[in-house]
């Protein structure tokens, strides 16, 4: 068990494990060193030695594991995940985010090759770094509620339908780099666009290309 309190892990946390069943996580570890911006081969935690591990007991909802806790992109996808209302079932090709959800957590979706669709919430405000990244997501509607996309957060998607709000959120650099966009739609006019400076290939303005 993991005591509660704890926030941060490294690589060798769970280096030679291979009989560690069960583990119990708490509702704020992350699964990487805080002090990285971005987890490399050496400060994330590392479930490849947990050979025997079956079975993560998540003290959080299953929202916060899926949406909060930046651990589904670190787990292997053969261990079950139990949280305090049930069993982490896995992504389907559609994904419906829960009206209470104010941030997409960082790499939620990452190398994500089942999920197509996702639904996102009126309550959203945040999809954080690497959200969507390598995923096979193809169309989102960004709600007027999101404040902040952060640095690639939809970076080198399989992303091909955009919709814009007509007050933008904050874009953070390389947001959207390396997305094949087939139609971008923005619900201001063109006017309110072109200052923006994101640069998409593919844009349709109220209507107007």
């Amino acid at each position: 068990m993991i005591p509660d309190g704890v926030v941060e892990s490294c690589n060798d946390a769970l280096k030679g494990c291979s009989s560690l069943v069960p583990i119990t996580i708490p509702v704020g570890l992350l699964p990487f060193d805080c002090d990285e911006y971005w987890p490399s081969d050496d400060n994330y935690l590392d479930f490849s030695d947990c050979t025997s591990l079956k079975d993560i007991y998540y003290k959080g909802t299953k929202n916060q594991w899926l949406f909060e806790s930046s651990f589904p992109a670190f787990v292997p996808k053969n261990v079950t995940v139990h949280c305090s209302d049930g069993i982490v079932a896995p992504f389907s090709e559609s994904v419906k985010v829960p009206e209470e959800v104010v941030s997409i957590s960082f790499m939620t979706f990452y190398c994500d090759k089942k999920v197509k669709e996702v639904t996102l919430p009126s309550t959203l405000e945040e999809i954080c770094d690497g959200a969507f990244m390598d995923s096979s997501v193809v169309a989102i509607v960004i709600p007027e509620s999101v404040q902040r996309i952060a640095e690639k957060a939809v970076e080198s998607s399989s992303l091909k339908r955009l919709f814009l709000p007509k007050t933008l959120p904050t874009l953070e650099s390389r947001a959207f780099a390396f997305c094949n966009f087939e139609e971008v739609i923005y619900a201001g006019t063109k006017e309110e666009y072109e200052p923006t400076g994101i640069c998409l290939h593919y844009k349709r303005c109220n209507g107007c290309i």
